[in-house]
């Protein structure tokens, strides 16, 4: 219940807030593509000013630093993963520039290819690399009791959903709820925009409703079966007494806890090296689209520009700049 606390309905109820004020203030108000749009019903003609520039501006700021923590986050897994299956200590430095070189080479030639092509392209494998995994270890890791988690979960996250929403630990103060539950809702709050103006690019011709079915409640439910297909899996293998997955977090940090994972199953290595490249992919396909998104935040599209499409204005060289 605590892991859809922080993946479930607060980050999705965010971008999806933002991003139905974002599109109807750009489709039907058609104000320009940025953040500051969002408050032109309260500030008025003052967000094509000044201080729009300096909204946005903090805007930007936010989201490299989200992008950053997710990248570290996310190279630190993929080499600890790719240590584990080589057998070579390649935890270091050189390694994660070698790691971060390459996803960005990536994410930066897809952001230029644009939204209907490498972008598409790669959601679409990532997508396809998840169902394999999903489907994998719903069968593998003992149905019956996965969907037994997966109901007692839901009944579990909507019970302590009000209350740990809330809670700040005001007098015992673990730490806890400060590197969890304020760390998530604070980086869900920084992607926020730019994931608001992203699904704009979506928006054209929805209704209100459909907007927030496919934005909101769809995300959760894919979260809800991830988590409970993974997690679910995860804590059979320690009841079964199976410690390893324990073991080896100790032994080697949190970071290759899904690869400990993998490890208790029949063809590890192929179930290993599809999880490198959904982290990849999953890396890739976030960064990608926020490169996109400010890009086309950032550049001066001409006065005439159509609104009736999202016109995709920015330069390559403007998206090779924040890639």
């Amino acid at each position: 219940p605590y892991t859809l606390l922080h993946w479930g309905l607060h980050p999705y109820g965010i971008y999806t807030g933002t991003g139905l004020c974002l599109a109807f203030m750009y489709w039907n108000a058609k104000r320009r593509f940025s953040v500051s749009s969002a408050l032109y019903p309260i500030l008025g003609d003052k967000v094509d000013g000044k201080v729009g520039d300096w909204i946005n501006a903090v805007t930007i700021f936010c989201v490299i630093g989200g992008v950053a923590t997710g990248f570290g986050l996310g190279t630190m897994q993929f080499t600890s993963g790719l240590g584990l299956i080589t057998g070579k200590n390649v935890d270091n430095n050189l390694m994660y520039l070698i790691v971060i070189s390459c996803l960005a080479t990536v994410y930066i030639i897809s952001a230029c290819t644009g939204l209907h092509k490498g972008i598409a392209l790669i959601s679409n494998i990532n997508t396809g690399v998840y169902v394999i995994l999903l489907v994998f270890f719903f069968f593998a890791g003992g149905p019956k009791f996965i969907l037994n988690m997966a109901v007692t979960t839901i009944g579990q996250y909507i019970d302590i959903l009000p209350v740990q929403a809330f809670y700040l630990e005001p007098a015992i103060q673990s730490g806890w709820v400060g590197g969890n539950t304020v760390f998530y809702l604070a980086w869900w709050l920084a992607f926020a925009p730019i994931m608001g103006l992203f699904l704009i690019r979506l928006a054209k011709g929805r209704t209100i409703r459909e907007f927030i079915v496919m934005n909101l409640f769809a995300p959760v439910l894919f979260a809800l079966v991830w988590f409970s297909i993974f997690g679910g899996s995860a804590i059979r293998q320690q009841l079964l007494g199976n410690m390893a997955i324990w073991e080896t977090i100790q032994a080697q940090g949190i970071q290759v806890a899904l690869f400990a994972f993998f490890k208790q199953y029949p063809f590890a290595g192929i179930i290993s090296v599809l999880g490198l490249i959904a982290i990849a992919l999953s890396f890739i396909t976030n960064a990608e689209a926020n490169v996109l998104t400010v890009a086309e935040m950032t550049a001066r599209p001409d006065e005439e520009t159509d609104t009736s499409n999202v016109q995709e204005v920015s330069p390559h060289w403007l998206k090779v700049f924040w890639g």
